[in-house]
């Protein structure tokens, strides 16, 4: 029974380092490698893994996706309320896009912009 127990302990213990093993690896190879976040990196594997682009291999399907997109890129985007900000903002439309403004009446005092575009 003892030794059950101890083989178990052994298995239980090489399973658990493996698994430090290669979280440890796949780390080091996000970022030395790909030059990205671990999580960056899971995301383009579970992408992957579901095959998103299939959903769009059908021209008709494609064309639909488009449409909705077209119409929900035209509604203003707001910050959930579930993100709390600690810093005040204010959002304007501006050339026909919304632009959101974090810290702007410090904007004179430090002279730093960022700028931030989506790409999805």
């Amino acid at each position: 029974m003892k030794k059950a127990l101890k083989h178990h302990k052994r298995l239980i213990i090489t399973a658990v380092c493996c698994g430090l093993l290669i979280a440890v690896g796949f780390t080091a190879v996000s970022h030395i490698y790909f030059h990205r976040s671990v999580m960056a990196s899971l995301a383009e594997m579970w992408m992957l893994i579901i095959d998103r682009d299939s959903i769009y291999s059908e021209g008709e399907a494609f064309e639909s996706n488009l449409r909705e997109k077209a119409v929900s890129n035209l509604e203003d985007q707001l910050i959930p309320e579930n993100i709390h900000m600690d810093i005040p903002y204010t959002y304007r439309h501006e050339h026909g896009m919304q632009v959101y403004y974090f810290n702007e009446e410090r904007l004179s005092e430090n002279g730093t912009i960022l700028l931030y575009i989506h790409g999805g």
